[in-house]
């Protein structure tokens, strides 16, 4: 898979999706597209180096950058990548090598829509909020 792959901008992502908002600069010689994808394919199930033996399965878990809105980048991400009631493993995805990437100049995360069956899989404050 190739990294623009990774983008379709007539995606809509479903509810049960997580959903992150980066701030995507990239390097000169880079286009915004190809350096989404390479977000949205190094957070997921993307590789740098070609793998002849990825089943349609696992290019289904593939999340998409789906949203320009100049710098600013929406990338989906299907819930099944993330083990439910492990914060550790969701922010080493979106949060993880990916700013080390020399592709982008600067990357950010701005916000994250939580999925509702993720937001149950972790425990509320045990007493409450006040």
């Amino acid at each position: 898979m190739s990294y623009t792959d990774f983008v379709d901008k007539s995606y809509t992502p479903s509810n049960d999706e997580l959903v992150a908002l980066f701030y995507v600069e990239p390097v000169e010689g880079i286009s915004l597209e190809e350096a989404a994808g390479r977000v949205a394919s190094e957070s997921s199930n993307g590789t740098w180096t070609e793998v002849v033996t990825m089943s349609d399965r696992i290019r289904k878990l593939s999340a998409k950058a789906y949203e320009f809105n100049g710098f600013w980048v929406k990338i989906a991400y299907p819930l099944e990548l993330f083990e439910l009631g492990s914060m550790p493993q969701v922010w080493s995805s979106i949060a993880g090598n990916i700013f080390g990437m020399k592709a982008l100049k600067n990357l950010r995360l701005e916000d994250v829509y939580w999925p509702p069956d993720m937001v149950r899989s972790f425990p509320g404050p045990e007493k409450g909020i006040k």
